[in-house]
């Protein structure tokens, strides 16, 4: 029994001590700073919030509020969802079916608003993604918008996700002054679908 103890004692002792060595040859724990990218994924999630409260009208134009997260090595994760598509409701007192021009004024507003959504959501990651401190140069930024379009058409295509993707240090260069909004743009990844 003895002798067991010892071996698991040798066995924790070696493992800490490894694990001791590691951090003092350059590995970092986790998250040293977590307290501080916290406070910055706040702030980010309130620019997001005003963003699109800029953009989305409507009785539930936010349907959630932005959550941000820290993934080491990749970088920071915003998600939140809107409504973009606004029309009559109809309900169990007024049951008249919508028109076709209900339907195509409907459908281009909504359009309209992903057109002005994806710009202004431009405009804020160049001009808030730097205030990300906490990133590493090589991480990225991303922003995805969950569309809720309330919309079924196959024949006209509706998004259901806008996904923003840049690297930390095209943000600070736009920032400096080292690349033009146009030159930021084309380093932002944008998918929509």
């Amino acid at each position: 029994m003895n002798k067991l103890i010892r071996v698991i004692g040798v066995c924790l002792l070696s493992a800490l001590s490894l694990g001791a060595r590691g951090l003092s040859e350059g590995m970092q724990p986790f998250t040293p700073e977590f307290p501080a990218i916290k406070q910055e994924l706040q702030s980010f999630q309130e620019i997001i919030q005003k963003t699109l409260l800029r953009n989305l009208l409507g009785p539930v134009p936010v349907l959630s509020t932005p959550k941000g997260t820290y993934l080491p090595d990749y970088g920071a994760v915003f998600n939140v969802e809107g409504n973009l598509y606004e029309i009559r409701a109809i309900s169990p007192f007024g049951q008249q079916p919508r028109t076709q021009k209900e339907l195509d004024d409907a459908y281009y507003a909504m359009l309209k608003r992903v057109e002005a959504l994806r710009t202004q959501m431009l405009q804020a990651i160049g001009d808030y993604g730097a205030s990300l401190e906490h990133l590493k140069p090589e991480e990225t930024l991303a922003v995805v918008v969950h569309l809720f379009s309330g919309y079924d058409d196959p024949k006209r295509p509706c998004p259901t996700q806008l996904i923003f993707r840049v690297k930390k240090a095209a943000v600070v260069d736009y920032r400096d002054k080292k690349l033009s909004f146009d030159e930021l743009l084309k380093k932002v990844e944008i998918n929509r679908f």
